[in-house]
């Protein structure tokens, strides 16, 4: 019926944005979260395919890098000459619209807080480049204020859950969100970071579960892959690659019906969170698991 086409394509190209060749295994990684309900995902599966290296099942003939065509008994893929042999010409992109994305999010310097207003002036949207002026924008705000990143949390799941848990009444509509300032946090580069050092992996606020994943895989040991492994079961392609570990784990401490499997693996690892207080600014460190009673 092609209601879920674009969700499908959309997927792929932003893996072949990462990954120009990827596997037939990452292809069909790519598949979680897009549901089709006429197909049975075969004929999905085979189109995708040919934007993989070669297949195990597609021996008799591996496809044409950039145009997906498939060529008599090839057992390997030729390296690309910007043609093929029917003679279109090549459409393999150099830099195209990726290049304008990546180029949009240079310019994003950090400078001064940002300030935005709803049109009816009831709601307010800061946007602070530093941790220090995000400390400032909660310690001095007169107006209830919830902080945001990838908004993933409470618009996408507090439908799963009953109305109490979400401050309404069991009888009544779950109560939304009703702070007047939500502050951004997504352009703080002090928030967002991988590192591995002696005592594991280091993983900033705004790491997306996507390069959590990836970050844990390549930490090597056994506890590492299986936290890895673990948060890839977590919700979906779309979300992962939006979603941050510390708003996870937000949603875990404000909202207890919020079953948190980031929370429950990390804890079960012995992981810790770091703390700033607004006021202070002063840093402390609390287990996962004493996350709720801080």
């Amino acid at each position: 019926c092609g209601m879920c086409t674009p969700g499908f394509v959309v997927n792929m190209y932003a893996l072949l944005q990462e990954n120009p060749k990827p596997t037939a295994e990452e292809v069909e990684r790519r598949f979680d979260g897009n549901l089709c309900r006429c197909t049975g995902y075969r004929p999905i599966l085979d189109a995708f395919h040919s934007l993989a290296t070669t297949d195990i099942e597609d021996l008799a003939g591996a496809p044409c890098a950039t145009r997906g065509e498939r060529g008599a008994g090839a057992a390997t893929l030729p390296a690309c000459a910007g043609g093929c042999a029917k003679g279109g010409s090549c459409k393999k992109a150099e830099g195209g619209e990726a290049a304008g994305i990546d180029a949009a999010r240079a310019r994003r310097e950090a400078g001064g807080v940002t300030f935005y207003r709803s049109g009816d002036n009831s709601t307010t949207w800061a946007q602070p480049s530093t941790l220090a002026q995000l400390c400032d924008l909660m310690s001095s705000s007169s107006s209830p204020y919830e902080i945001v990143a990838s908004n993933t949390g409470i618009r996408g799941v507090k439908k799963y859950y009953d109305n109490a848990a979400w401050g309404g009444d069991d009888a009544g509509t779950a109560a939304a969100p009703s702070e007047t300032l939500l502050i951004n946090i997504s352009r703080i580069q002090e928030l967002n970071f991988v590192q591995q050092n002696s005592n594991g992996v280091e993983l900033g606020c705004l790491t997306t579960l996507r390069d959590a994943i990836e970050a844990l895989a390549d930490s090597g040991g056994v506890k590492g892959a299986t936290l890895s492994a673990h948060i890839a079961k977590v919700a979906s392609q779309q979300v992962r690659a939006a979603a941050t570990i510390g708003g996870n784990l937000s949603l875990h401490i404000k909202y207890p019906a919020f079953p948190s499997d980031v929370a429950t693996i990390l804890a079960g690892a012995g992981a810790s969170a770091t703390l700033v207080d607004p006021e202070t600014k002063k840093e402390s460190s609390v287990a996962v698991e004493d996350l709720k009673s801080v």
